[in-house]
């Protein structure tokens, strides 16, 4: 099994905004194309714009922009008698 580098594990920035919790994909899409995003201090209309959620720096009007992230937790029942 190959490993992928941080560097170049990216999405797409609509898939990255809607997992934020910023609003649906195509919410986001219009946000984009109102020219209101920001990805390193620089304002994006290009829908196919690529993120790296670990070294990007996005806003939505000002606003930084964080990934949610997911607590998972294992639980088990105990063997019966």
């Amino acid at each position: 099994m190959k490993l992928i580098p941080k560097e170049l594990m990216t999405m797409r920035l609509n898939k990255y905004l809607a997992s934020c919790g910023v609003g649906s994909r195509r919410k986001v899409e219009e946000l984009i194309k109102q020219g209101r995003v920001e990805i390193n201090n620089k304002t994006i209309i290009d829908l196919a714009c690529q993120v790296n959620e670990d070294t990007d720096h996005v806003k939505v009007d000002g606003a930084k922009i964080a990934p949610h992230r997911h607590v998972y937790y294992l639980l088990n029942n105990p063997k019966e008698l």
